[in-house]
């Protein structure tokens, strides 16, 4: 008997032994962060204090407390409740009402209620739990002050601030006597308050706290530790709402790994950062990611801490902020309500986060028109602000703002400016007067004082919120990638346009003023392409060569984005190469920020620009005529009708005279838009015969000597002669006698070649008879002439004549997509168009109809032989072997490094950024929907109707006649698209500009499949050697690439010392016009890549004729003519050549003979036309532009003698 006594005696102490063991260990991997190990091993020692004492002992009730702790610190709340529970009922059925472990079984209990957001059933157990504690422990004890401090924590969450800032600092005194300044709970004392004096808008006492709580939480914890990241994660939301967003940004990514890697993924606290790093995207104009990050963290808060929660009204606030900036308001609208709902039953009535769903939920209302509405929303939401937070809040001058601008757009005044005032008042004392809240500010109040004749005054203000913006354009740009920087310039442009209307409107006279807009326009135009380009020529040169690997890197990405964007997955494969790709870009734009941070150059650029060392930089006796569309505010509109409208303007800027600014107003966009698509039109049209050579016009006014010549001279429209007096005659009394004009387009601008433009009224004479002509981006461009490099240049590289059928094989995805091209898959009958769009997302749109999308789909690209002439008569001339047919390969440009001389004879490409699939889903969407349905999906898809919608519903039908024997429906969508054409004609003001129907475009098909990106460098791009192979599914050998370069990949090459790349290409300088920004496509890749002169078409153009003018040009420029009267003097010999000179050598009787055979030219008695000027017609040479360094004399290649 004592023998089994004594051993179950030493089982038993085993246990007791083994329990303590690891309950100690439970602690440890507690303070570590290790709660997922923790959780397992607090498990087992619940499981032997139960084997050793039974349910009521007070080691079981402690083990349920740890283990219902943990559970709490990951998110499990509704798993820890009943354990908390319990422990308390044992703790008090063992040690009575008045225990200290009572008291902490119910501040247990009572701060799991807190983070549930049960603040009621929170605040008297936290009340009793300081009671008791107070009671049998004394005022001056740890569990005291901890009491003190949860005490607060309650109160700051339901926005009682008086009680809750005297318990905080009471609780860090109490915690710095008893346990001295380094201890963990001193540094949760001090992170607390900090975060109570941020949510004070008290950034300046809070910064301070949050730094040494960050520091001392390293010193104790380590650096990986969840505490750690709080406070990594506190000190970024501090830096974002203090406008140093260059700080912000990576605590926030840091904060975010480090909870996942401590606490998993679908920790509250992971979406708390999800949820935050998706606030301050939203506030950098990067949308579409904050998007996804606010809809993951919705989904976890959901998942873990239920629908009912402060937290999830929170995160469903947000996504509705954003859905309202979006312009997506029947969105944002239900979102707004059932927040401030959830919010009034979780906090009360009187809470601040019910002001905040009051004041978006007004603002929403404001946005759609909703006046009367929106005001008692506002002002209660003030009143409420006003009484939590004092009037001293950053959040009481947001609703002054807010209110104000109310007040202002139904033109109450007199109320609105006290409003404004305030909150800039309020918001320079908190902020700093460099913060962009400031500058919001300030923009409101000039928007008012403009309003009520006070324009001096409302320019100062706007001249003191434009210096802001530039400061904190500097900053993001140093932490951000490309994409991120247009994204943040979107969100200011309107500041931006308000400037500038300003000065149009009230300014016109004044020289400081229009200095002033001129100023901001050569710092903001076309800014994002400035810094990417001050960033590889910094690294090009050699200043950092640390630095150089990772732009290999880079290079190595962008190739791979376009080798992936190029390919065509199956649908069961898409969701797979969506990750793939998503993550390439992800690396890319990351790689971008880390060059970004370590270049200074890049926020150089946008601080050099001004109108003095841009005249300073311009040619002697040139003149800079720098052209702006903006979005004109109109003060005195009445406010039902429409206060904004484009407007273009014309800068005028002499060499050397930076005071001698012009301004000229050109009138509205829409005047100019739709004249600049039917000049292009008719000038890209091939003449069919020789006497149809006036552009648009007709033959009524000819003379009867005209009639009877056998010469009929080249004669503008009558559109080309209006668009010329709107852009160009109206800023011609300003030029004097400069006869060299450098002129920096803006918006649809880009796409005109401005020398084809008549010279006056009669049409006879073009710009390119007076004006010697070169581009820019923007004038601030004409700096980088400044910059010389030290690094040799290779040898020229010429490019021609590609065998776009090089030969290759047929790749085992292509047999794979045939055999599934052979079995029927039919088109869904009752498909909706969300469910269309998802599919569509998913990749799967090929299940829908496959041998339909392929038809739609399919191009190649048609031999270009005439490229050839002139690729091998530039090498004979430059000393150089051509690269030609199966040797022109995508290899040798991409592994270029910098030829002084760069000729690339081929066919260009630009797809536009619909795809036909977004087109065929609509269709199929109008197909299958009920007939009540239709209207509300054509509305929202306005951008989708258009001439290539009817032209896919054309195929549809067919397809459904010819492949499903559905004579019904195809004769139902015929009809529906007969309707729409109606539509479309009547509300069409300009033609589209498209290729779709040219002959001479170089590709044949609808659409081609060579990008289905939205990025338009990613669907510009020059046809090489295989590329038709590669269309085909073939594969081709690796030097050949994919048989396609996209204007991305030539972006980052290095061509930093080249002097002239020319691009013999049809549709070289098209590519996705974005105002203010420029061209994007082969234009802005190759200045980002450093060409010095660039030399392209913007329109398709014929072989011949091309090589005639580019043998012509580089004559030019070996007789030492700078680069623009090269190739302008060029375009006049063809202008002017006669059929007796063309006859004369082997060039000039092929293009007569390809002329003959298009009819151009009457091949009868060829004798009696030997006068006539057949290539006269801009078609033949109007499309030739050249951009950048226009004044370098020669080629600048140094050596006579490669000649």
């Amino acid at each position: 008997m004592v023998f089994n006594w004594l051993r179950n005696s030493v089982a038993q102490l085993k246990k007791i032994i083994r329990r303590r063991q690891l309950s100690q260990k439970v602690v440890q991997l507690y303070h570590a962060g290790e709660y997922e190990q923790a959780i397992t091993l607090a498990q087992d020692t619940l499981q032997l204090a139960r084997e050793t004492w039974g349910e009521e002992h007070h080691h079981v009730a402690t083990s349920i407390n740890d283990l219902a702790l943990l559970y709490q610190s990951m998110g499990h709340y509704t798993e820890a409740e009943p354990l908390y529970l319990k422990a308390l009922a044992i703790y008090k059925s063992l040690l009575g009402d008045e225990h200290p472990d009572v008291a902490t079984g119910i501040n247990n209990l009572a701060f799991l209620y807190k983070d549930m957001g049960r603040y009621s059933e929170a605040e008297p157990l936290l009340v009793d739990a300081l009671a008791m504690r107070k009671r049998l422990l004394g005022d001056e004890h740890p569990d005291v002050a901890t009491s003190i401090n949860n005490l607060a924590l309650l109160y700051h969450s339901i926005g009682r601030y008086s009680e809750a800032e005297p318990l905080l600092v009471d609780a860090l005194a109490m915690r710095k006597r008893l346990l001295g300044d380094e201890h963990s709970e001193v540094v949760m004392s001090i992170n607390n308050l900090a975060g109570f004096y941020y949510s004070m808008g008290r950034y300046s006492e809070a910064e301070p706290l949050y730094i040494n709580a960050l520091a001392m939480n390293k010193r104790l914890l380590g650096d990986e530790h969840p505490d750690v990241a709080t406070c990594i994660h506190n000190l970024a939301l501090l830096y974002k709402d203090m406008g140093r967003y260059i700080d912000a940004e990576p605590l926030y990514i840091n904060a975010l790994a480090m909870r996942k890697r401590l606490l998993g993924h679908e920790h509250p606290y992971c979406a708390s950062s999800l949820n935050n790093l998706a606030g301050f995207y939203y506030s950098m104009g990067r949308y579409s990611e904050a998007e996804l990050l606010y809809l993951d963290a919705l989904a976890m808060y959901k998942s873990r801490l239920g629908h009912e929660h402060p937290e999830v009204a929170t995160s469903l606030n947000n996504l509705a902020l954003l859905y309202t900036d979006m312009g997506r308001y029947s969105e944002a609208e239900p979102l707004f309500r059932d927040v401030l709902e959830m919010r009034k039953r979780l906090l009360g009535d009187e809470h601040p986060d019910v002001a905040s769903s009051l004041n978006n939920l007004a603002g929403l209302y404001e946005s759609i028109g909703r006046y009367c509405e929106a005001e008692p929303l506002y002002l209660e939401a003030l009143g409420m602000r006003k009484r939590l937070l004092g009037d001293e809040h950053p959040d009481v001058a947001s609703s002054l703002n807010n209110l104000a601008g109310l007040y202002q757009s139904i033109g109450r005044y007199g109320e609105a400016e006290p409003l404004l005032v305030e909150a800039l008042a309020i918001n320079k004392r908190l902020l700093g007067p460099e913060h962009p809240d400031v500058a919001t500010s300030l923009n409101n109040l000039a928007l008012l004082l403009t309003a009520t004749n006070r324009q001096k005054e409302a320019l100062a203000r706007m001249k003191a919120a434009m210096k802001i913006h530039d400061g904190m354009i500097r900053q993001i740009f140093t932490i951000s990638s490309e994409s991120d920087r247009l994204s943040y310039l979107q969100t200011i442009r309107q500041h931006f346009y308000g400037f500038l209307s300003l000065v149009w409107e009230h300014f016109s006279h004044s020289q400081e003023a229009k200095q002033e807009a001129l100023d901001l326009v050569l710092r903001r135009k076309s800014l994002t392409a400035a810094a990417l380009a001050a960033q590889n020529q910094a690294i090009y040169s050699g200043r950092y060569p640390h630095l150089e690997t990772e732009l290999k890197q880079l290079q190595s990405l962008s190739n791979q984005i376009a080798h992936l964007s190029w390919s065509q997955p199956l649908p069961e494969e898409r969701t797979t190469y969506q990750k793939q790709l998503g993550q390439l870009q992800a690396e890319h734009n990351q790689l971008q920020k880390k060059l970004a941070s370590q270049v200074p150059e890049i926020q150089l650029q946008e601080q050099q620009a001004n109108r003095h060392t841009v005249a300073s930089a311009l040619p002697a006796g040139s003149i800079l005529v720098e052209y702006v569309r903006f979005d004109a505010a109109d003060s005195n509109a009445p406010r039902e009708s429409p206060r904004q409208h484009a407007r273009y303007l014309a800068f005028i800027l002499p060499a050397g005279q930076p005071e001698q600014i012009e301004m000229i107003d050109l009138g509205k966009a829409e005047n100019i838009d739709r004249l600049i698509p039917v000049l292009r039109k008719s000038a890209s049209t091939q003449p069919q015969t020789l006497v149809s050579l006036e552009m648009g016009g007709d033959d009524e006014d000819q003379s009867e000597d005209e009639e009877d010549s056998t010469f009929v001279k080249y004669k503008s429209s009558l559109e080309a002669i209006e668009l010329s007096k709107v852009i160009f005659d109206k800023i011609l009394p300003y030029l004097n006698s400069h006869q060299h004009l450098i002129i920096a387009p803006d918006g649809d601008l880009n796409l005109l070649p401005f020398q084809i433009l008549p010279l006056d009224a009669t049409g006879e004479q073009l710009l390119i008879d007076k004006y010697n002509i070169s581009y820019l981006s923007s004038g601030r461009d004409i700096l980088r002439s400044q910059i010389s490099t030290k690094r040799p240049a290779s040898a020229p590289m010429i490019i021609a004549d590609p065998d776009f059928n090089l030969a290759g094989e047929i790749s085992k995805q292509t047999r794979r997509r045939g055999d599934a091209e052979t079995r029927r898959i039919e088109i869904p009958r009752k498909i909706s168009f969300t469910q269309a769009k998802e599919t569509e997302k998913l990749g799967a749109v090929a299940t829908l109809a496959p041998d339909l999308l392929n038809t739609l789909t399919a191009a190649t690209f048609s031999p270009a032989p005439g490229t050839r002439i002139l690729g091998e008569r530039v090498a004979a001339k430059l000393g150089v072997k051509p690269y030609l047919g199966a040797d022109a390969l995508e290899s040798h440009l991409l592994n270029c490094q910098s030829p002084s001389i760069l000729l690339i004879a081929t066919h260009g490409y630009f797809s536009k950024e619909i795809q036909q699939q977004d087109y065929l889903i609509l269709t199929i969407a109008l197909v299958n929907c009920p007939s009540e349905q239709r209207a509300e999906i054509l509305q929202k898809n306005q951008k989708l109707i258009d001439q290539n919608l009817l032209e896919i519903m054309e195929s549809v039908a067919n397809f459904l006649e010819e492949e499903h024997q559905d004579q019904d429906q195809a004769n139902w969508l015929r009809d529906f698209a007969a309707q729409l054409a109606t539509t479309i004609n009547e509300s069409s003001q300009q033609p589209p500009i498209s290729n779709q129907n040219n002959p001479n475009s170089p590709y044949q098909g609808r659409n081609s499949k060579i990008s289905n990106s939205e990025d338009p460098m990613l669907r510009s791009g020059l046809a090489l050697a295989g590329a038709n192979t590669r269309l085909s599914g073939k594969t081709l050998p690796p030097q050949a690439g994919k048989g396609l370069i996209f204007a991305q990949e030539i972006a980052t090459l290095d061509l930093w010392a080249n002097e002239i790349s020319v691009l013999s290409a049809c549709n070289t300088a098209m590519g996705d016009v974005k105002a203010g920004e420029g061209v994007f496509g082969m234009r802005r890749a190759f200045a980002l890549a450093g060409a010095k002169t660039l030399i392209m078409s913007l329109w398709s153009v014929p072989d011949r004729a091309t090589a005639l003018l580019m043998d012509c040009f580089f004559d030019n420029l070996q007789q030492g003519l700078d680069r623009a009267s090269a190739l302008q003097e060029a375009q006049n010999y063809l202008r002017t050549v006669t059929v007796r000179e063309l006859q004369q050598f082997s060039l000039g009787r092929e293009i007569l003979e390809e002329m003959i055979s298009r009819g151009t030219v009457s091949g009868d008695d060829l004798d009696n036309q030997a006068e006539n000027r057949p290539l006269e017609h801009p078609f033949f040479w109007g499309a030739w532009i050249c951009q950048g360094d226009k004044l370098s004399e020669g080629l600048g290649l140094g050596v006579a003698s490669v000649w």
